[in-house]
């Protein structure tokens, strides 16, 4: 079971052998602070501290119950037109609005959706406060939405480092793709959510890096390592290239599925918390880097 830390948000795995017993403490990995766990909060569903694994599979093995969905923007519009999209697909339901983060939270453990549809700037609680509770209190598979323009791509990728499984543009005609293409997207991005579950959650603590170390002087590129991903790789993206040694004699080429501004916001956000370099592929340019496509 998973268990977030209250005190500093990190991630504690619980064993099934610990979860049989009757009240648990135990250290947080990462601050120490002591956690309690209590055993209806264990089996009680979405509590504080909730297991929605059982919950996860029922609603994306195939059963009969569709993919429940609570969507959480400020835009009465905008929560018309998801409603809308999803209630189109008979996968898909739709079982709460919230305005804002706040009453998100409180909706959360009477809903307890499959997946959580959550805008970046709200009045009250904003996205990013609002997911940093979600994972803490109630674990659920969140998709961020945003206009991924200018401090609106970092606050997006800021969410994904808290805990959100993907993240979209919100639909508009002002975009290259007709609506019918965004409006598929959107259905099938948010499958991929609820298909993901809680497992794949986690807090990446990232540092910027402001001084990063040179090559090793004379270093030619040795080996090229290819990353393939698909929608919802940012988080995976994000947990392993700032691991990755600047001192390798390798360059690395990840092929993203996304649009290109996506990419362009993606690559940016990396490069600041990457020891090596981020960089947009081009043709002609070789170097030991992270190129990402």
């Amino acid at each position: 079971m998973i268990i977030f830390c209250e005190e500093c948000g990190s991630r504690n795995d619980l064993s099934a052998d610990a979860m049989e017993e009757g009240l648990h403490s135990f250290a947080c990995c990462h601050c120490n602070e002591t956690l309690v766990v209590s055993r209806p909060s264990l089996r009680g569903g979405c509590h504080a501290f909730a297991d929605l694994s059982a919950k996860g599979d029922t609603a994306t093995s195939g059963g009969d119950r569709p993919i429940s969905i609570l969507i959480v923007d400020d835009s009465t519009v905008l929560r018309k037109v998801l409603k809308e999209i999803f209630s189109a697909d008979e996968q898909l339901k739709v079982v709460g609005e919230a305005q804002n983060g706040l009453q998100a939270l409180e909706l959360l453990p009477q809903l307890k959706p499959d997946v959580v549809t959550l805008d970046v700037n709200m009045p009250v609680m904003d996205g990013l406060t609002a997911i940093k509770h979600i994972m803490i209190k109630c674990p659920t598979p969140v998709v961020m939405f945003s206009t991924l323009t200018g401090q609106g791509s970092q606050e997006t990728f800021e969410a994904l480092r808290y805990g959100a499984v993907d993240f979209l543009q919100k639909p508009s005609s002002l975009l290259t793709e007709d609506l019918k293409s965004q409006h598929d997207l959107i259905i099938s991005r948010v499958k991929n959510a609820a298909r993901a579950g809680i497992d794949t959650i986690r807090y990446l603590r990232l540092a910027q890096q402001d001084q990063r170390p040179m090559p090793a002087n004379g270093a030619t590129c040795q080996h090229v390592f290819a990353i393939g991903s698909n929608y919802g790789s940012y988080g995976a993206l994000l947990g392993l290239v700032p691991e990755l040694d600047p001192q390798t004699p390798a360059a690395y080429v990840a092929v993203l599925y996304a649009t290109p501004l996506h990419v362009e916001a993606f690559v940016h956000y990396l490069d600041k918390y990457s020891p090596i370099r981020v960089n947009r592929a081009t043709d002609g340019r070789s170097s030991m880097a992270v190129f990402v496509i």
